[in-house]
């Protein structure tokens, strides 16, 4: 009998709680959402952007979500990466400063960083494939 998405959600939940409360700032009243935000920012291995895995996302104001209103302090993110029909979360933070360069570019700095395996796999009608999910 296959279980549905609710069900792989809610038994997952324990594992997945540091990043539940990271999200919702359950448990930590320092974790207030500044700016309202969430977004998902791409963690490529090799690409034109001079990321820093956990620690700077490095970024365009031009392209869409690099606005001042999206990426700025207090704007909570997920990292993630995709290949076929898997789409990997691989950690999440606050956005805690900008930092403008003098390309016109823009590195969003993340002071606190958790780091989470996990693995949505959308070829089989959204399953989800859970890895241990490891907070820092």
């Amino acid at each position: 009998m296959k279980t549905s998405i609710v069900d792989e959600l809610s038994n997952r939940f324990e594992k997945s709680y540091p990043l539940y409360a990271f999200l919702t700032g359950q448990n930590n009243p320092k974790s207030k959402i500044l700016s309202g935000k969430y977004l998902l920012l791409r963690n490529l291995e090799e690409s034109k952007w001079d990321d820093v895995s956990a620690k700077k996302y490095h970024f365009s104001r031009s392209l869409p979500n690099g606005g001042p209103d999206q990426m700025r302090p207090g704007t909570k993110a997920i990292w993630f990466d995709r290949e076929d029909q898997n789409i990997y979360f691989v950690g999440y933070g606050t956005i805690s400063k900008i930092e403008d360069l003098t390309d016109g570019s823009n590195n969003a700095v993340f002071d606190d960083f958790g780091t989470i395996s996990f693995i949505l796999s959308l070829s089989d009608k959204f399953n989800l494939l859970n890895k241990d999910i490891l907070p820092n």
